[in-house]
């Protein structure tokens, strides 16, 4: 056994406060050249707005960055705080804050040293729990209470999560092993209490190898999740209660266009590109679209029916509307449409949303979204929120950008400021025309 000498032992204590003295000068001067150079940073970001089933309390993710540096010579970083903040929808202007993660930041790359960028947040059905996913870990907290705890989930990633009931979290995890060259992925499903210890968690399903599901679809109570392979596989349906798995699709696949659920959750849509398989390359031939009803397992084709060779594809995923009335799709400059499964029926709607929003050539293509309320949808443009009807005749101004939520019955509305200021505004939509959908009579757009 080597021995290391007191001399060598202090020489090498020497250069290691050496090295933090010039890392700490290094910050210190990038600190100053970017206040010198006007390129100090100091800011709050706002995201994940959320307000519980009964419409009493409100909680977001606030960020501050403190950060500086010199943009010309690609130089840049910063410190980051990031907290949980809940208040009462009596007293918005009470609120309460816990400090849930800190690190570095990556200005340019957003990227932090802690890897707890804020996924998901989730209210538990009977508004009590508030679910925070983070890609290694899940906080729980009691807004009641201030009560804040982590989720005892052991290693590996958490790909999803979803509340399945009152206090009981399903959630997904995915373990690699071996080396990279030969890496085996490991997946997990699991459900387990919120006050649960990991060893008495119950495993739900399990698969490994190259090709497990990354891309996880949950269904609106938690009871079913739709498994994406992670580049070429079997799509697969799995009921959290039952265990039972339903695969449907061609045996090598893709969920690229993605999956909606019905409100309802009597059924899901998921549009499926078809791979041809060459070594490890999944050559796209074609795409499938099916409907499929979890409780009795029937799948139904919808190209027998349904025209979607008249569609453009679905990016980002379909959505059902409120009233499971229509998917809908958005295409980027293809346009945004309305699609009605049974009877067929295809509504393009960018014709009306270029004109009422005067969007221009260089402005980006607005995204259509599902309203809590029936027969409306809300958009987007130049930082403000629309809510729209079916028909894209009525525009009514909703809210500022994407710092904001809605109540379930879409009779209130939440916004936070970029100081975390939270407004709650009550909200009257218009009477909604008699007549159905239509296409805009000014418009090259045709209903097909």
């Amino acid at each position: 056994m080597h021995r290391v000498s007191k001399a060598d032992r202090k020489n090498r204590t020497a250069k290691i406060r050496k090295f933090h003295s010039s890392a700490v000068a290094a910050i210190l001067l990038l600190f100053l050249a970017g206040m010198l150079g006007g390129c100090f940073h100091a800011y709050s970001d706002i995201d994940h707005v959320r307000i519980s089933p009964d419409g009493r309390n409100v909680v977001f993710i606030a960020t501050d960055v403190i950060g500086a540096g010199i943009p010309q010579w690609g130089l840049g970083g910063g410190l980051h705080s990031m907290y949980v903040r809940w208040c009462s929808a009596e007293c918005p202007d009470v609120q309460h804050s816990a400090k849930i993660a800190a690190g570095s930041l990556g200005m340019q790359y957003g990227l932090m040293g802690t890897g707890d960028l804020v996924e998901e947040v989730k209210f538990s059905p009977d508004s009590r729990h508030v679910a925070i996913h983070a890609p290694r870990r899940i906080w729980i907290l009691q807004p009641a209470t201030g009560k804040r705890w982590v989720l005892q989930t052991k290693d590996g990633s958490i790909n999803s999560m979803t509340w399945i009931s009152n206090d009981e979290l399903a959630y997904c995890k995915v373990i690699g092993t071996g080396s990279k060259e030969r890496t085996v992925l490991h997946l997990r499903v699991y459900r387990q209490k919120i006050a649960q210890p990991a060893s008495d968690r119950t495993e739900v399903y399990r698969q490994d190898g190259k090709n497990v599901p990354l891309s996880f679809y949950w269904s609106p109570s938690g009871r079913y999740v739709v498994l994406g392979p992670c580049s070429l596989g079997q799509c697969r349906l799995l009921d959290i209660k039952t265990r039972k798995v339903l695969d449907f699709g061609p045996p090598s696949a893709s969920l690229h266009w993605g999956v909606a659920w019905k409100t309802d959750e009597s059924a899901v849509f998921c549009a499926v590109q078809r791979l041809n398989v060459m070594g490890i390359l999944g050559i796209p031939m074609g795409n499938e679209y099916f409907l499929i009803e979890p409780v009795t397992g029937k799948i139904t084709d919808c190209r027998k029916t349904c025209k979607f060779n008249n569609v453009p594809h679905f990016h980002p995923a379909p959505v059902w509307t409120a009233d499971n009335q229509y998917i809908v799709n958005n295409a980027g400059w293809a346009g945004c449409s309305l699609i009605r499964l049974n009877p067929w029926k295809f509504i393009p709607l960018k014709g009306r949303l270029v004109t009422h929003l005067g969007i221009t050539d260089n402005d980006n293509c607005p995204e259509l979204h599902p309203f809590p309320v029936p027969g409306w949808l809300w958009t987007r443009h130049k930082n403000k929120a629309y809510a729209v009807d079916y028909q894209g005749r009525q525009f009514v101004p909703i809210g500022q950008g994407w710092d904001w939520a809605v109540s379930s019955d879409g009779k209130r509305i939440v916004e936070v400021d970029k100081n975390g200021k939270v407004t709650i505004r009550t909200l009257k939509l218009p009477p909604l025309p008699t007549t159905q959908p239509t296409t805009q009579p000014n418009s090259s757009e045709t209903e097909k």
